[in-house]
């Protein structure tokens, strides 16, 4: 089950480091504030649910055998969220963009080790 909707409630948790963009589209989409609640989602579904299926995500590499994450939040933003799964299922996240340096996705990629069970590639 999935469930989210827009706030501006919520305590800004610290995402400094995390999805540094310079682009003011990208970067107000990133710190949209939601409600929102997660139980039992997996790797593979949760990218192509709001609040993420606006922007294509790209994953690989992601862990078959993943835990479902369950997570309810009275306020987070789309960027704290991101860091919560990174986090929870050993994600690098990053940014890319094109040649005149717009972004064009957001890759997932499983931090497993060579050999490690992993789900295959799919885009959002």
């Amino acid at each position: 089950m999935i469930s989210c909707q827009t706030t501006n409630v919520g305590q800004e948790r610290d995402t400094k480091e995390f999805l540094v963009t310079d682009n003011l589209a990208l970067k107000s989409w990133l710190n949209k504030r939601f409600s929102i609640a997660y139980e039992s989602a997996t790797p593979q579904l949760i990218f192509e649910q709001e609040p993420f299926k606006e922007v294509k995500i790209r994953y690989s590499n992601l862990p078959a055998d993943a835990p479902p994450f369950s997570f309810t939040s009275g306020g987070l933003s789309r960027r704290e969220l991101l860091k919560e799964i990174a986090n929870f299922w050993n994600l690098e996240m990053t940014i890319h963009t094109n040649s005149e340096g717009q972004p064009t996705f957001i890759s997932a990629t499983g931090k497993a080790e060579p050999g490690e069970n992993s789900a295959a590639s799919a885009t959002s």
